[in-house]
């Protein structure tokens, strides 16, 4: 009898070694081999009543037919046998088959006495025709200990990790089965969670993505100490995408992912490769959030070592213009133009990453304006970087940018050797007013436009389009030094009645914006002392209000630094309303 049962082991695991090789390559029906015999019909037919009847092979309990044994279980297991009674064998089926003997116990009976009778692995796809069905290969995942022979594991591993499953929800629950398995294998484990994380990170065999169930298998492969090491940086890497992303269930976390690549830094060889995930460090720790506090000094370090990587020129200009950054804004270091000049050169030079280039020109160019912080002012340096912006069509927001400074160096005359020329900066600003894709730069243009039209200046003078240019103005406080100028503008003719109807309910409304903006003080005094003087008198729109007038040249004492003027006529009102 245990002759016979493990002959009955042999057979199911070598069935169950088809199965697998079915499962990871697509098998096509071969020749038999000349020196495999076929069990006889009636055996076949006896073997599948068997089944049918769910008796244990009762037909084939005996002597004179143990030999045929492997043979015929391997076909019925992989429905192989043909002709109309044809059917699934599951695990069920299998049960049957071992007359409910425990498989443990056929297990330790197995491992104790090695059966007469091979089967040779090499003939495997002779038998294994046919796709086996989902509960056949469940069974078989479920119970793969009894694969414990050296002869069979190795090539179970070879097979499975093949990777060519064609049955996707099979392979998946496959992979379930054996990452919770640790205590048989826990190398297997390790491998099968490995796999489960890449599969919910891609979302491959027909799984929805998944980024919270990647990570908790991805975790565990990081933490396990039976993965492999190309395992453990595998593992680090998706993580860090899959917190950088913050997509399919995780929510974005700039600290987990510099603890993660921090990991494997040391353990990455490829120059472009390190050069990216220093980068990406660099870039998280400059721009702060998502649980990760800003600190300038280490982006810059890691910026440093990216810049000059000649492996990987994207990264290395991206690095650059940082460090441009970092030296041109004094973020965790003092100013110094000098060396900002030196990276943003070397972006507006480079090609590898075009997209940053006209940024650079323009910086160049205000570095080269304005001087400075180890610069020296040169206009006509600034006016070559400008006009090389201006060009960037491709970039309609640096060009408006660039235009923007051309017309300021026009209307300064710092273009032309101290001639200002109106009509050039007319044009220009005209230019980059139209452009709504960099709202700054317009309302600042726009500004300087109603300017023009006022004052008639490269153009005839003409109230309607002033008035019009300085209202745009005015309505975009996303340049606060636009807004101010332009509502400072609009406040004083509507207080004078010049191009517009007199009216002080407007001029205060204008003055009053102006008066909460303390950062422009000169304006916010002026203001308020404007206003004091309309509450005072009253008129157009406005009635007498002694104590509004005296709570505005009040709070013109109260600044930090009027000028003494302001202060001198702040009193003088407060004297009269006194009397």
């Amino acid at each position: 009898m245990k002759k016979i049962i493990s002959l009955l082991v042999l057979g199911i695991m070598t069935t169950h070694c088809g199965l697998l090789l079915y499962a990871e390559t697509k098998i096509m029906r071969v020749p038999r081999p000349a020196h495999i015999q076929e069990p006889p019909e009636e055996l076949m037919d006896l073997a599948m009543e068997d089944v049918f009847t769910e008796k244990p092979f009762a037909h084939l309990m005996q002597e004179q037919h143990e030999h045929d044994l492997p043979y015929i279980i391997a076909r019925v297991v992989t429905k192989s046998y043909a002709g109309d009674r044809v059917r699934y064998c599951n695990a069920h089926d299998l049960n049957k088959l071992f007359g409910g003997y425990p498989l443990k116990n056929i297990t330790a009976l197995y491992s104790e006495k090695t059966p007469q009778h091979g089967f040779p692995v090499q003939h495997i796809d002779y038998y294994v025709i046919n796709s086996p069905d989902d509960a056949a290969f469940l069974y078989l995942c479920s119970y793969y200990d009894l694969m414990i022979d050296p002869i069979h594991k190795d090539k179970f591993r070879e097979m499975f990790y093949a990777n060519q499953i064609e049955n996707p929800e099979l392979h998946v629950k496959a992979q379930r089965r054996l990452a919770i398995d640790e205590q048989f294998d826990p190398v297997i484990s390790a491998k099968a969670k490995m796999r489960l994380g890449e599969i919910y990170f891609t979302g491959r065999y027909g799984m929805a993505k998944d980024y919270a169930q990647a990570s908790q298998y991805l975790q565990d492969v990081v933490e396990c100490p039976h993965s492999d090491s190309v395992a453990v940086m595998r593992a680090h890497g998706l993580l860090g995408e899959i917190y950088y992303s913050g997509q399919y269930g995780v929510d974005k976390n700039y600290k987990k992912v510099c603890q993660t690549l921090k990991c494997i830094l040391s353990e990455q060889k490829d120059a472009a490769v390190l050069a990216n995930m220093q980068l990406q460090l660099g870039q998280m720790y400059y721009l702060g959030g998502y649980g990760l506090a800003v600190d300038y000094m280490r982006a810059r370090s890691y910026f440093e070592q990216v810049a000059n990587q000649e492996k990987n020129p994207a990264a290395a200009v991206r690095a650059q213009y940082r460090l441009g950054q970092i030296y041109y804004r004094g973020q965790g270091i003092e100013k110094d133009y000098e060396k900002a000049r030196h990276y943003f050169d070397g972006v507006a030079q480079q090609n590898a990453l075009a997209s940053l280039a006209p940024d650079a020109l323009i910086i160049l160019g205000e570095i080269a304006y304005f001087g400075g912080n180890g610069v020296t002012q040169d206009y006509a340096v600034a006016h070559t970087y400008y006009e090389k912006a201006a060009q960037q069509k491709e970039n309609l927001a640096v060009a408006a940018r660039a235009n923007y400074w051309l017309g300021e160096m026009q209307y300064f005359g710092q273009a032309n050797n101290g001639v200002e020329n109106y009509a050039a900066a007319l044009r220009l600003w005209e230019q980059v007013a139209k452009q709504d894709n960099n709202l700054e730069v317009a309302a600042r243009a726009k500004y300087w436009l109603g300017t023009l039209y006022y004052e008639g200046k490269g153009t005839g003078k003409n109230n309607r389009l002033a008035i019009r240019y300085l209202k745009e103005a005015a309505q975009q406080e996303r340049d606060p030094w636009a807004c101010v100028e332009a509502r400072s503008w609009l406040a004083w003719l509507y207080y004078e009645g010049d191009g517009v109807r007199k009216d002080y309910r407007e001029a205060v409304s204008h003055w009053d914006y102006v008066a909460h903006q303390p950062y422009n003080l000169n304006a916010c005094v002026d203001a308020m002392l404007s206003i004091g003087e309309i509450y005072t008198a009253g008129g157009y729109g406005i009635a007498k209000d002694q104590a509004r007038a005296r709570s505005y040249f009040e709070r013109v004492l109260e600044q930090e630094a009027p000028d003494s003027e302001s202060v001198a006529r702040a009193k003088e009102w407060l004297a009269t309303l006194s009397r």
